[in-house]
């Protein structure tokens, strides 16, 4: 399983004045169809990294230190970290499987919308996450219908069995827009 369906490299671009990291999507190679819904009106894709202070009742095995959160709050992931290196940190995530998310509450009318969930058909891929140790670039690995091993893949990408194909998805990865 070293082939991935799609590389995403999010830089950090957040704003001097916000409280809340925030990183772009500014490469990708492969496809990965959830994407294009998630472009905002610039046509630029954001992610908010949140870090998870709650107390959430599970077991310490499937509490996530963070998780990236897209447009129109929907999440993107829960980031469970495997290993931590001098280089930076290995981790995993998998898309929400539900067809829809939490509902919306129109200020206005106080009515709750259903809101369909970008990653419904894509609800069997995995993700790994290959973050730099300042926490400057984080690339998300596609792992297409990986989920109930993606765990298991992170370790062999901590374990370095995935750096040719790696090498390539990042040799191969385009700019979504031009700074």
């Amino acid at each position: 399983m070293d082939n991935f369906s799609c590389y995403i490299r999010l830089d950090n671009r957040t704003p001097k004045d916000a409280k809340t990291p925030q990183y772009e999507v500014t490469e990708t190679a492969g496809y990965f169809p959830p994407l294009e819904t998630l472009k905002n009106p610039k046509n630029r894709i954001v992610f908010y990294l949140i870090k998870n202070d709650n107390g959430i009742n599970c077991r310490e095995s499937r509490k996530a230190g963070y998780h990236l959160q897209c447009k129109d709050s929907v999440n993107f992931s829960s980031i469970y970290v495997i290993e931590t290196t001098g280089g930076g940190v290995i981790a995993y995530g998998e898309p929400q499987p539900g067809e829809f998310l939490k509902p919306k509450k129109d200020k206005k009318t106080g009515k709750e919308t259903p809101r369909p969930n970008p990653f419904y058909h894509n609800r069997n891929d995995g993700y790994l996450f290959i973050i730099s140790q300042d926490w400057s670039v984080i690339e998300v690995l596609v792992v297409q219908d990986g989920r109930h091993l993606i765990r298991g893949t992170a370790q062999k990408l901590a374990d370095a069995r995935f750096d040719e194909a790696l090498k390539t998805m990042r040799g191969t990865a385009k700019p979504i827009l031009k700074y």
